[in-house]
């Protein structure tokens, strides 16, 4: 099974929790309301941001250095919430780490 076939399977468990039955998911898109359409474009643009944290989180832990590593958890922090990341880089006391 594919990424993407188990991705969307995971998705339509979830569109069940909400009370579409998987018959109108998969017949047609006329029977997914624009509500559902747009939870499937935040669901799949949530689940390519974890894959862009793991990646991250994967090269930094094979990475050599305090100094890279704290480069490694800045970047993950800004994948997680670029707000909060500001705030840090701004107003908190931290060493921003080195670029490996």
């Amino acid at each position: 099974m594919t990424t993407e076939e188990t991705n969307r399977r995971e998705f339509e468990k979830w569109v069940e929790t909400i009370g579409y039955s998987n018959a109108q998911f998969r017949d047609s898109d006329e029977y997914i309301s624009d509500a559902v359409k747009v939870a499937w474009g935040s669901w799949q643009a949530a689940r390519e941001r974890d894959k862009r944290i793991i990646e991250v989180l994967k090269d930094g832990l094979q990475t050599d250095g305090a100094h890279h590593k704290q480069w490694y958890l800045n970047e993950v922090m800004k994948l997680i919430n670029a707000d909060i990341a500001k705030d840090v880089e701004t107003h908190w006391t931290h060493d921003g780490g080195i670029a490996p």
